[in-house]
């Protein structure tokens, strides 16, 4: 391999190092922050992931109820051509 190369390697090596140094920092820092945050925070994080869950059983309930009407639908018509090949 040629000289020059291997210097862009070892240049494209040091900086993603660099890079993965940098960005482990400010989530760390972050981490910290959430740790000691204020509890109004957590009492917001803890109502929305109720919320979500609220959300989530409607769907659920919708989907199902989407599903037997398409059940029921599809019986009928089967029903009608069925009946209307005798």
């Amino acid at each position: 391999m040629p000289p020059c190369q291997l210097k862009f390697i070892e240049s494209s090596v040091e900086q993603r190092a660099v890079t993965k140094a940098d960005l482990q920092q400010p989530f760390s820092s972050l981490r910290e922050q959430i740790r000691q945050g204020d509890p109004s925070l957590r009492e917001e994080i803890h109502a929305l992931g109720t919320e979500i869950h609220k959300i989530r059983a409607d769907l659920i309930k919708w989907s199902f109820g989407s599903w037997v009407t398409a059940v029921a639908a599809l019986s009928g018509i089967m029903l009608a051509l069925l009946r209307g090949a005798r």
